[in-house]
């Protein structure tokens, strides 16, 4: 889930000193959603998307916090899929998980997740100055302590899309059978199971469109459809870490993407994952 916002207000997160673990719900999907609070007093679910750029919330959700919002900005962003969005920015006194603590935190409001049941969204602008680790198997998140610990670990490293530290989002680089090298956006908003790839890399691939069977994707908010492509690509790993590997993976590749690709966590959902945005990169055991 692709959510860009702009932030146009200062976000001070108070320091971390020692490690604490919370539980969270992460779904066979590979969804993972945490116990948030906003402003002190209020109580919500968040979705956790590393594809999330800032944060954002429901439509109801902003009306419990509508008194204590204001109003900081506008601003244009676009989905993975290049659907324009357009939204108000406001501030809210303080958003927390656990012991980190946000004050005047920016979000923006998001309709759509009304529809689909999701009170908002937590970005990675709010762990930017804070490491911190999903469990998948344990199901739990770890705030603080060190990113590396005495047993092993493997480094990816991450390249960051910081818009004029207003939104964030995570990149990391695949390779695809053992040959074409591919930058993708983490997104855990996407599930376990997404991997889409830019049409371009096709023939890179040695793929041949010419009799392949093709589907439309219909964004349900523009009625915008896009051909696309599905594939089976032997082989993703990591480029920097190639013992992380799937085999046998399904591919979409396509049109209108405007990244080189997107993909979700899949590659984790057996791993502890800690996501170092301050030394840039994702720590895997």
């Amino acid at each position: 889930m692709k959510t860009l916002f702009l932030l146009l207000c200062v976000a001070v997160l108070a320091p971390l000193q020692a490690q604490t673990t919370y539980p969270v719900q992460i779904t066979d999907n590979g969804f993972i959603f945490v116990r948030v609070t906003l402003n002190d007093s209020i109580p919500a679910t968040f979705l956790l998307d590393t594809g999330a750029g800032i944060n954002v919330v429901s439509s109801s959700l902003y009306r419990r916090v509508q008194s204590g919002s204001v109003p900081c900005g506008i601003y244009t962003g676009f989905r993975h899929n290049g659907e324009r969005l357009d939204g108000e920015l406001y501030k809210l006194p303080s958003l927390q998980l656990g012991t980190l603590r946000q004050s005047n935190a920016v979000f923006s409001v998001y309709p759509p997740l009304d529809g689909y049941g999701i009170e908002g969204i937590l970005s990675m602008k709010f762990f930017q100055e804070q490491p911190f680790t999903i469990d998948f198997k344990g199901k739990t998140i770890t705030l603080g302590g060190a990113t590396v610990a005495d047993t092993p670990a493997i480094i990816i490293p991450l390249t960051l899309h910081d818009d004029r530290n207003i939104a964030l989002d995570l990149f990391a680089t695949i390779r695809v059978n053992d040959k074409v090298d591919i930058e993708v956006e983490f997104d855990t908003g996407s599930g376990f199971e997404t991997l889409l790839i830019n049409p371009w890399f096709m023939a890179k691939l040695g793929l041949d469109t010419t009799g392949m069977p093709v589907k439309y994707s219909s964004e349900s908010s523009t009625g915008i459809k896009s051909r696309i492509y599905e594939s089976r690509m032997r082989s993703v790993s990591f480029s920097s870490a190639p013992s992380i590997e799937q085999r046998d993976v399904a591919v979409v590749f396509k049109e209108g993407l405007i990244y080189e690709g997107l993909m979700g966590s899949g590659m984790f959902r057996e791993k502890r994952l800690t996501i170092d945005i301050p030394h840039r990169r994702i720590v895997v055991r």
